[in-house]
């Protein structure tokens, strides 16, 4: 009966067994009231066997009018859950009626661990929402509220979602791309290294301070995604070790600046530099900082020009 119900169909047997422990059965006789609008909520229902009707009434009624009938796999009573708020409406059992409940803390947890199961909860009561919306019924307002409400956790959920898997794709780019660039850079560095004094101030300050935007963005979108910080840490110390090797490499095999290797590894590093920047760097910041973005990317290249102008005219 659990993997009939619209809300839990999607999960395999063992998932639905992993439910079982949470799970109490419940029988209510013919015209039995289940729970009135206004009580609190304090746990999902499915139906089992036979079906029950859903009542709507305002103050100025005395009589509840039905607006809808539940049948077997059919789940209610969420809105409730979801809320935090009191019932919206009021259920009687139209027959005799075996239940399966929930209990509003192991609902919690259910929904906390599937996300699934959180998006079909909130997309079932902002359909249920709208309908007795259209049906006419008493208390628009609660209704209008309720379908407000669902709407806006589905589109928060859906926008988390695709900006995780966005992150993990665009945080793994920058550490590979921050790989490219590191290997022949490194070579290079190396192969012309003869003393620190040989080192250009300006070139250190640049692939520090270029470094710094990229581990942040790169850790920052894997963070998203649901990387662990001793994974972040991994991978970002990798590229530490294979600068490392490549620079123990360049300066025992290229030997020289001017060699066709040394040429050849230079290209590459410009190359990863723009695949990285392009790909990965920029679209995420014009995302999350705008258009403006673009103004702080040109001022760094003119920065950058003017410490290599400096460094060439002393």
């Amino acid at each position: 009966m659990l993997s009939k119900c619209d809300l839990l169909r999607h999960l395999p047997p063992e998932g639905i067994e992993g439910i079982l422990p949470y799970v109490r059965k419940r029988h209510i006789d013919t015209g039995e009231i289940l729970f009135r609008a206004g009580e609190p909520g304090d746990a999902l229902y499915i139906v089992a066997k036979g079906g029950v009707e859903v009542l709507a009434s305002s103050k100025d009624q005395i009589e509840a009018r039905s607006i809808a009938r539940l049948d077997g796999g059919a789940a209610f009573g969420e809105m409730a859950l979801i809320s935090g708020h009191a019932r919206t409406a009021t259920v009687r059992a139209v027959e005799g009626t075996d239940l399966i409940e929930i209990a509003k803390g192991d609902f919690h947890k259910l929904v906390a661990h599937d996300q699934q199961l959180a998006a079909a909860v909130h997309r079932l009561s902002h359909e249920r929402a709208i309908d007795n919306l259209s049906a006419g019924g008493p208390n628009p307002a609660t209704w209008a509220d309720v379908a407000s409400a669902s709407l806006a956790h589905l589109s928060r959920d859906e926008t988390n979602k695709m900006l995780a898997e966005a992150g993990k794709g665009a945080g793994l780019a920058i550490v590979f791309g921050n790989i490219l660039d590191t290997i022949p850079g490194r070579l290079v560095i190396a192969a012309k290294f003869a003393g620190f004094e040989s080192l250009s101030l300006t070139l250190m300050l640049g692939m520090f301070l270029g470094g710094i935007p990229e581990a942040a963005a790169s850790g920052a979108m894997m963070t998203r995604a649901g990387y662990r910080p001793n994974t972040i840490f991994a991978l970002w110390s990798a590229v530490v070790i294979v600068g490392i090797l490549a620079a123990a490499a360049g300066k025992a095999f290229i030997g020289t600046s001017d060699s066709l290797t040394a040429l050849f590894a230079r290209a590459l590093a410009g190359g990863a530099v723009l695949a990285l920047v392009s790909h990965a760097m920029i679209p995420e910041a014009i995302h999350g900082g705008g258009s403006l973005t673009v103004l702080p990317i040109v001022a760094g290249f003119l920065f950058a020009l003017y410490l290599a102008l400096s460094a060439s005219l002393v």
